[in-house]
Protein backbone atom coordinates (compact mmCIF):
# COMPACT_ATOMS: atom_id res chain seq x y z
CA UNK A 1 0.00 0.00 0.00
CA UNK A 2 1.24 3.34 -1.03
CA UNK A 3 1.87 5.89 1.58
CA UNK A 4 0.40 9.89 1.45
CA UNK A 5 2.61 12.37 0.98
CA UNK A 6 2.62 15.98 2.25
CA UNK A 7 0.88 17.08 -0.42
CA UNK A 8 -1.92 14.65 -0.44
CA UNK A 9 -3.00 15.09 2.94
CA UNK A 10 -2.84 18.97 2.70
CA UNK A 11 -4.11 20.57 -0.30
CA UNK A 12 -3.13 24.03 -1.47
CA UNK A 13 -5.07 27.06 -0.02
CA UNK A 14 -6.64 28.66 -1.89
CA UNK A 15 -5.65 32.55 -2.48
CA UNK A 16 -7.90 35.05 -2.65
CA UNK A 17 -8.12 38.93 -3.20
CA UNK A 18 -7.46 41.25 0.07
CA UNK A 19 -9.68 43.80 -1.88
CA UNK A 20 -12.40 42.26 -3.60
CA UNK A 21 -12.26 38.90 -2.08
CA UNK A 22 -12.12 37.28 -5.78
CA UNK A 23 -10.11 33.51 -5.82
CA UNK A 24 -9.31 34.24 -9.60
CA UNK A 25 -5.63 35.20 -8.91
CA UNK A 26 -1.98 34.51 -10.12
CA UNK A 27 1.41 34.21 -9.13
CA UNK A 28 2.88 37.79 -10.36
CA UNK A 29 6.79 38.92 -11.40
CA UNK A 30 8.33 39.07 -8.49
CA UNK A 31 10.25 42.37 -9.05
CA UNK A 32 13.27 44.86 -7.19
CA UNK A 33 14.62 44.70 -3.56
CA UNK A 34 11.56 44.62 -1.93
CA UNK A 35 9.96 41.65 -3.59
CA UNK A 36 12.96 39.32 -3.08
CA UNK A 37 13.54 40.34 0.94
CA UNK A 38 9.64 39.03 0.91
CA UNK A 39 10.60 36.36 -0.92
CA UNK A 40 13.55 35.43 1.67
CA UNK A 41 10.50 35.35 4.66
CA UNK A 42 8.05 33.12 2.49
CA UNK A 43 6.20 35.90 0.95
CA UNK A 44 5.29 35.57 -2.52
CA UNK A 45 3.62 38.02 -4.70
CA UNK A 46 0.07 37.29 -6.64
CA UNK A 47 -2.00 39.20 -8.71
CA UNK A 48 -5.98 39.28 -8.71
CA UNK A 49 -7.33 38.97 -12.02
CA UNK A 50 -10.42 40.70 -11.70
CA UNK A 51 -9.43 44.24 -9.83
CA UNK A 52 -5.59 44.10 -10.96
CA UNK A 53 -4.58 44.54 -7.12
CA UNK A 54 -0.95 42.86 -6.35
CA UNK A 55 -0.33 41.47 -2.48
CA UNK A 56 1.74 38.87 -1.13
CA UNK A 57 0.67 36.05 0.83
CA UNK A 58 2.51 33.30 3.01
CA UNK A 59 2.99 30.62 0.14
CA UNK A 60 5.29 27.52 -1.37
CA UNK A 61 7.79 28.72 -3.72
CA UNK A 62 6.64 28.38 -7.50
CA UNK A 63 7.10 24.76 -9.42
CA UNK A 64 8.90 26.25 -11.23
CA UNK A 65 11.49 27.85 -9.07
CA UNK A 66 15.16 25.98 -9.36
CA UNK A 67 17.54 26.33 -6.00
CA UNK A 68 21.09 25.72 -7.32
Amino acid sequence: MREATHEEEEPRRKVSCPKCGSSDVRRSKSEGFLSGLARMFGRWPFRCRSCRVRFYRHAEPPDDLHFH
